[in-house]
């Protein structure tokens, strides 16, 4: 099924919010039912004609630090929905169709006003991305190439438990060694030998 078979079918515009880090997927994939962990409606892309509501589901994530629009990003999706009374469940301002608001597998009723439910991920093309910063960054803030420091202080925000664990064995590790003998011999002879070398380096200061 493509979009070019239905023609006969009339389109609209919803807006779909979702963390940072799911729009490198939405992008190769598009939006697909069976990723949604929301199913209160039934099963499907939950859209919705209002872009607060979407927002709130958009919350401000960390993105790469030399990006010229700021670090913390948060993306909202603009989507074209193909009209299937069938496969998109929604309420309808004119009442023909009540049965269209209720999915069969709905937990919590009817699919309420602004909401969409598309089940079927054929019926929906994202065709803007709507990107928020939270920090406006000026020109002279812009760094085109991020620097070693800027890099590891990302991936240590992004994967505090990793390193909390790596730190955590570190400890481990170091707290074994201090009561191993040999390891107290060695560090006593490389603190000996720091200290001929400065002796040294004194010395012929002097």
């Amino acid at each position: 099924m493509n979009w070019s078979k239905m023609n006969h079918l009339k389109t609209f515009h919803a807006f779909h919010g979702s963390r940072l880090e799911n729009f490198h997927s939405i992008m190769h994939f598009g939006l697909q039912q069976h990723f949604n962990k929301n199913s209160l409606f039934g099963q499907g892309i939950y859209l919705s004609s209002e872009l607060g509501i979407c927002l709130m589901y958009s919350p401000y994530s960390v993105g790469w630090g030399g990006s010229c629009i700021g670090s913390e990003l948060s993306v909202v999706a603009l989507c074209s929905i193909v009209d299937d009374p069938d496969q998109v469940k929604c309420q309808e301002d004119t009442g023909e169709n009540k049965g269209r608001a209720l999915a069969k597998d709905s937990l919590g009723g009817e699919v309420p006003h602004k909401y969409y439910v598309v089940q079927n991920s054929v019926l929906v093309k994202v065709e803007y991305l709507l990107v928020y910063t939270r920090h406006k960054v000026t020109p002279s803030q812009h760094v085109i190439r991020p620097n070693c420091r800027s890099m590891l202080l990302h991936w240590i925000l992004r994967n505090k438990f990793i390193c909390f664990i790596i730190g955590y064995g570190f400890l481990l590790f170091f707290i074994g060694l201090s009561g191993n003998v040999t390891f107290q011999r060695y560090f006593r002879y490389c603190t000996n030998k720091l200290y001929e070398m400065l002796g040294v380096h004194i010395q012929n200061t002097f």
